[in-house]
């Protein structure tokens, strides 16, 4: 992955990301299924955050996301994760998965910054959109 992100992660065969214009997040990339038009994308980034990450600073990092505030769910103390279905424009019906893990930038250092994964795709992607949340997640320095 791009050096621009603080941390390193793989992606399903097919994926491909770019850099992108940063808003909301501080730093981030786009990363989508190249083999498949219409298929799944998303963001992946980083926000830095004060107060070591707690929730106050997550919650309001997650509140300029596009997702919806109720669907957050906690996984622990510095793990959240989103999911939502949807119908686009178009009529197409999608599922959004989102994830925001709390690290510190530096090792040995305070919870600094913000890991954040937002995806999007038609239902059938689901569960590679999870796998890649997941990946993220399990990739994020503790």
């Amino acid at each position: 992955m791009p050096s621009y992100i603080a941390f390193d992660f793989n992606l399903p065969k097919g994926w491909g990301c770019l850099h992108t214009e940063n808003k909301p997040l501080d730093k981030r990339i786009t990363c989508m299924d190249e083999a498949n038009v219409g298929g799944a994308a998303g963001w992946i980034g980083s926000s830095r955050c004060a107060d070591g990450c707690g929730k106050s600073a997550q919650d309001k990092v997650r509140g300029k996301l596009p997702v919806d505030a109720q669907a957050w769910k906690p996984i622990d103390d510095v793990t959240s994760y989103a999911r939502m279905t949807g119908t686009l424009g178009n009529g197409m019906r999608v599922v959004r998965i989102a994830m925001t893990c709390a690290f510190a930038s530096t090792p040995g250092g305070t919870r600094d910054t913000l890991a954040v994964a937002m995806l999007t795709g038609p239902p059938e992607t689901e569960d590679t959109l999870q796998k890649v949340a997941n990946e993220l997640r399990s990739r994020v320095p503790a």
